[in-house]
């Protein structure tokens, strides 16, 4: 197989599209009218430009947003990870309370659902075998 290169796609939003440029490709460019359309513009003109397979490229996005805009978003996308994370602690935490209570100590399924703040009928998946 052959090497995989690396580029850098810069992404900068003009007045109906967004416009891609390669500062390591002089002279390649493409555009999209939506995010996801430029990326894949930019993959496929990228291929092209270098007489390449799609597969052999990997392009690092950067998208020129105005900074206030990107600091939101990346707060936003910081926020999101944070909270799939405990996300996945809680159910982690549910199950194992639920097996402690309705296992361990003899509660009704019913008992530990109040207790913890869910329905019996999660309760019930929880603890099955």
């Amino acid at each position: 197989m052959d090497a995989v290169t690396r580029h850098r796609a810069v992404l900068d939003r003009q007045t109906d599209a967004w416009i891609v440029t390669f500062p390591d490709l002089a002279g390649c460019h493409t555009y999209g009218r939506t995010l996801r359309a430029a990326k894949r513009n930019a993959l496929d003109v990228c291929a092209l430009w270098l007489d390449v397979p799609e597969a052999q490229i990997e392009l690092d996005f950067d998208v020129k947003l105005p900074r206030g805009a990107k600091t939101q978003v990346q707060r936003a996308v910081k926020a999101r990870r944070e909270a799939e994370t405990l996300k996945h602690e809680a159910q982690v935490e549910t199950e194992q309370a639920a097996r402690s209570l309705v296992d361990g100590i003899g509660l009704s399924i019913r008992d530990a659902a109040e207790l913890l703040g869910v329905s019996p009928a999660r309760v019930g998946q929880l603890v099955k075998p």
